[in-house]
């Protein structure tokens, strides 16, 4: 019987117009992978996933 463990990390930076980035890093049995993606004015042109729209969302009520 096989065990799966899988650690993500997901972080928004924002300035205050809410432009940054954000990095997704996913550590797994098949290794590490890190993802960024752009963000302006609090809008990614490449879909979120439910952990960085939750970061995203984050950042841009409490980053300030």
């Amino acid at each position: 019987l096989g065990m799966s463990l899988e650690l993500d990390t997901t972080m928004a930076l924002l300035d205050e117009t809410n432009t940054g980035f954000i990095i997704n890093s996913v550590h797994n049995t098949d290794g590490c992978y890190s993802y960024s993606k752009r963000i302006k004015n609090g809008i990614s042109e490449i879909e979120l996933s439910t952990e960085e729209q939750k970061a995203l969302e984050h950042a841009m009520v409490n980053g300030r």
